[in-house]
């Protein structure tokens, strides 16, 4: 109830806040937005789109290839563009308003803004910046996505395209090209492959510490389809049960619908 009570009061202020300066727009959905405003925002936000990958992956047998399939329809590009803008920002009124207000946040009792906001320490003042949340749901809408059949989308291409012939448990893929697999847990062993969007069966996901160029991950043991055993430093290791976000056009405006991890 407390927290609940906290958005509340929290978006009243800030809407009230907004609508006094004459000067801020109001903020507009896409349905009122003209076939000109669309089209200009769309290109805006294609302009920014935060990865290269294509709309439509490459299928081979064995891999994992990026795909991004936002551009596709241009009410959920602007959508996520802005949604990125306010995960960036630490914009919590905009992003509460993006949610779905039923969202789920777990597989337990998590649902609802209310839930999403005491799941993340939203409802502390004190503690919204600091929020893992920015830094995982950022994580999850830069790394592409897919529709499926009935028009949903979902985040990162990772889980949205992963082949369920592979235990989600078990198997992750190598994010990235030509990613060195190493003969030891550490910099400078031998080399045993490159790996490139391979994926592969995870032996040990919590080998010890690296840090290059100012980021610190494990190194995760592993082994390919073909048998070949090494280390991948943790970066480059990406698992299709992370956190992820599933997106639903409402009334004609996108909602969040999930953003959770696990199975």
């Amino acid at each position: 109830m407390k927290t609940l009570l906290y958005l509340c009061v929290l978006l009243t202020a800030t809407l009230a806040c907004r609508n006094s300066n004459t000067d801020q727009p109001e903020a507009e959905t896409s349905a009122v937005l003209t076939a000109e405003d669309r089209d200009s925002l769309y290109q805006y936000y294609l302009n920014k789109k935060p990865n290269d990958y294509p709309t439509d992956a490459i299928l081979e047998k064995g891999k994992l290839y990026p795909e991004d399939a936002a551009p596709l329809d241009s009410s959920f590009l602007i959508y996520r563009g802005r949604l990125l803008e306010a995960v960036q920002n630490k914009d919590l009124i905009t992003l509460l308003s993006m949610l779905d207000q039923n969202i789920k946040c777990s597989f337990g009792d998590c649902v609802g803004k209310a839930g999403f906001a005491k799941l993340w320490e939203l409802d502390n003042p004190n503690q919204i910046g600091n929020s893992p949340l920015w830094e995982e749901m950022e994580r999850a809408l830069l790394e592409g996505g897919s529709f499926d059949g009935s028009g949903h989308f979902a985040a990162p291409y990772i889980y949205a395209n992963w082949a369920k012939t592979y235990d989600a448990y078990e198997y992750g893929v190598i994010a990235g090209r030509m990613v060195r697999m190493r003969a030891e847990p550490r910099l400078g062993t031998g080399i045993v492959k490159n790996l490139t969007y391979d994926i592969v069966k995870i032996t040990n996901a919590n080998g010890p510490d690296e840090t290059i160029n100012g980021e610190t991950h494990p190194w995760v043991a592993l082994q390919t389809l073909d048998g070949k055993d090494g280390h991948v430093w943790g970066k480059f290791v990406a698992s299709p049960i992370g956190f992820r976000a599933g997106f639903q056009k409402k009334d004609g405006d996108w909602k969040m619908t999930y953003f959770l991890a696990g199975d």
